[in-house]
């Protein structure tokens, strides 16, 4: 995709967070967005909000259950159908902590149906060629403090990483993104367990600067990559990781 202006992009998780800066990025650029979020009211105060900087009829929200993947295909149908295609989808949705089989319901499994649907959707319609799924750096790299969520997380980048010659075939680029600390409120949850010194030394960045990043992705051809923010985490991220 060579620009983002008219382009219509699904943002799971889209109601705050990395998922409304990268809205809030879409609509800078002249495209349109498709908010999903599971919380009805956050997100109509992200789509009050939205509108009060952009053109409403370039907006639209949807409540979706992404860990449902019935609610998922509606939810992208639904886009569809509002703005007549559906150019990118960013699979974002993710929460921290919770039962091993709710993080990995959300964090992973929602991004397989969202992926397996948006290339279905690709091949006999008006479907995303370009699909983004948002892990970590700890889906790179552990993150002791959170085993499942490393784990969720881990299986996004493998999953996207296996996915992407392939979908490239049916013209679906597919992409990686796996930012470090940024001040989220799932990053929030989890700073008590997180070492003092990990944090001082990585930093945590703005979603601003993530959801810039997932916007560039956008545009880039390349079959699959996996991009970080920042571009080098992993020096200071190594120094950190548990000695075996």
């Amino acid at each position: 995709m060579e620009s983002i202006e008219g382009a219509v992009v699904v943002v799971t998780g889209g109601a705050q967070g990395i998922g409304f800066a990268t809205c809030e990025e879409v609509l800078a650029r002249g495209g349109k967005v498709s908010i999903l979020d599971l919380s009805e009211e956050k997100g109509l105060e992200a789509l009050s909000n939205l509108c009060k900087s952009f053109d409403a009829e370039r907006v639209l929200f949807l409540a979706c259950d992404v860990s449902r993947r019935e609610s998922v295909v509606k939810a992208l149908e639904e886009t569809r159908y509002h703005f007549g295609r559906l150019d990118v989808l960013v699979n974002n949705a993710g929460i921290g902590s919770g039962t091993p089989e709710m993080v990995m319901e959300v964090n992973f499994h929602s991004v397989v149906s969202g992926s397996e649907y948006g290339w279905e959707m690709r091949t006999r319609t008006n479907g995303p060629s370009v699909i983004i799924n948002v892990a970590s750096t700890a889906g790179l790299v552990p993150l002791e403090q959170a085993p499942i969520y490393t784990a969720s997380k881990h299986a996004v980048v493998g999953y996207s990483r296996a996915i992407a010659r392939k979908a490239k075939k049916d013209s679906v680029t597919v992409h990686c993104m796996c930012p470090a600390f940024t001040d989220t409120g799932l990053v929030r949850k989890l700073k008590d367990q997180l070492r003092k010194s990990t944090l001082e030394k990585v930093g945590i960045q703005e979603p601003s600067v993530v959801a810039e990043g997932i916007v560039r992705l956008m545009t880039t051809e390349e079959p699959l990559l996996v991009a970080c923010t920042p571009e080098n985490p992993f020096k200071v991220l190594n120094r950190n990781k548990p000695k075996l």
